[in-house]
């Protein structure tokens, strides 16, 4: 029985991959054909920094076909919101909804339908006091809005280059696919379809040949910020475990705003070419000879590489906070030293 429900994991597998790379070579064609859902590089200095070349915005667009297809989440309604989730990012993604007040405002509707409605209640971050007030329910609802609505945009945050997002989201599914061999991860059938559809597109995104989008990032991050709060609330894993999985994108918005307040020359409201994956695109880009593109998409190898190792060592420690918050804080740690260590070699190097 176990084997053969290995053979129809390792068919599925096969089968989304071929069928949704396949989907994603002609729906590009189509886009570029039509030039509908092209990149717009003259609104973002993180763009053409890449490449000049029209890029479809496709990778949203076969995630969400995925996921209506498998029905993810066995709701009529709950589909409805996901595809709210990825409309507000395509219409960013196309240039309809440029005001982030606005975009944050449509987002944090659809988030507390979304958790209202299927009970993603975070009662515990294990510190009594915020405990205590996480009792009730609408302080849960709005504190769990509040962390999808964090993941969404810091999400958003390290999609400015190829491989960034959905690696490491890949290296996330990597780890509870890796995890489910030893405790039930909830929503298993969600990562056995999403692993291979992310692969397909990873393939195509190295090469520069697809983008994931606004509507992109918001609806990945999404459905597996679903998967981990359905893991943490059933199976009662540490919730720092979620925090480990999800620390990067979080830290990286956190940390992106802090610089630009303290910054005279940035704007807290507009990108920069100062994220960690920038320094580390330029200080390969001072290396090696290739195309920029591919110095990105190894910038983001790098990057999500580290992270692997660090999700795999947390998956030893699931249920303890101590072990998983000293994780937390030596990845912190050394994002920071890394981040000021390129920052001081491009300096001298410009000099």
């Amino acid at each position: 029985m176990i084997e053969n429900f290995s053979d129809k994991v390792i068919f599925n597998f096969f089968f989304i991959l071929i069928l949704n790379s396949t989907l994603f070579y002609i729906l590009n064609l189509f886009i570029l054909k039509k030039n509908l859902f092209v990149d717009i590089k003259n609104f973002s200095s993180h763009k053409q920094l890449i490449n000049s070349d029209a890029v479809p915005i496709s990778g949203g667009i076969i995630i969400l076909l995925n996921s209506l297809f498998f029905n993810f989440f066995n709701n009529t309604f709950n589909q409805f919101l996901i595809f709210g989730v990825f409309i507000i990012g395509l219409l960013a993604d196309i240039q309809k909804l440029n005001s982030p007040l606005k975009r944050l405002t449509f987002q944090l509707i659809v988030i507390f339908i979304f958790v209202l409605i299927n009970e993603l209640f975070i009662k515990s971050i294990r510190i009594p006091i915020f405990d205590f007030y996480l009792n009730y329910n609408l302080v849960s609802i709005i504190f769990t809005s509040f962390c999808f609505l964090i993941l969404l945009n810091g999400s958003n945050f390290i999609d400015g280059s190829n491989l960034q997002c959905s690696g490491y989201y890949f290296a996330i599914l990597t780890i509870l696919l890796f995890l489910n061999t030893k405790v039930d991860v909830d929503n298993i059938e969600i990562v056995y379809v999403l692993y291979p559809t992310l692969l397909s597109f990873i393939f195509f995104n190295f090469f520069n040949k697809s983008y994931l989008g606004d509507g992109g990032s918001y609806l990945l991050s999404f459905i597996i910020g679903f998967i981990l709060i359905h893991f943490h609330l059933n199976q009662n894993v540490s919730p720092y475990l979620i925090v480990l999985f999800l620390w990067y994108p979080a830290f990286e918005n956190l940390f992106s705003i802090l610089r630009r307040l303290f910054s005279k020359n940035l704007r807290p409201d507009r990108p920069d070419l100062l994220h960690l994956h920038h320094l580390l695109f330029q200080f390969i880009n001072a290396k090696y000879q290739l195309k920029k593109y591919l110095k990105f998409s190894i910038a983001g190898i790098v990057i999500n590489s580290y992270n692997l190792v660090i999700f795999y060592v947390g998956s030893f420690f699931i249920y303890s906070t101590t072990k998983l918050l000293i994780l937390i804080f030596i990845s912190v740690s050394i994002y920071l030293a890394t981040y000021f260590l390129l920052l001081n070699k491009l300096k001298l190097m410009n000099d």
